[in-house]
């Protein structure tokens, strides 16, 4: 019984962590950002919007109150289906 419910609390703290990111992988000017990563910038993402971020000098949209999903913000408790945009997490740093 302990190995299950060690691993309930694992996977709910795992849960509670992705829903209430910020900021994650900081991307250089020589990649993008992908989801909870950051990729080369010749590639395509085809993940949702995550907590990987671009320097804030390449957000169009910082989002305060909510977070970031594709070119917006929506609301914290919203589920995100577009793929990453210029929006970024307010915690986003300003150089690398």
């Amino acid at each position: 019984m302990s190995a299950l419910f060690k691993t309930l609390f694992l996977l709910l703290a795992a849960i509670v962590l992705v829903q209430s990111k910020g900021c994650g992988a900081q991307c250089s000017d020589n990649s993008i950002p992908c989801g909870d990563a950051c990729i080369a910038k010749d590639k395509t993402c085809h993940q949702t919007h995550g907590s990987a971020c671009y320097p804030k000098k390449k957000c169009r949209v910082v989002c305060n109150k909510g977070k970031p999903c594709g070119d917006a913000c929506i609301a914290k408790d919203a589920t995100c289906k577009k793929t990453h945009g210029s929006a970024c997490w307010e915690d986003a740093k300003d150089e690398l």
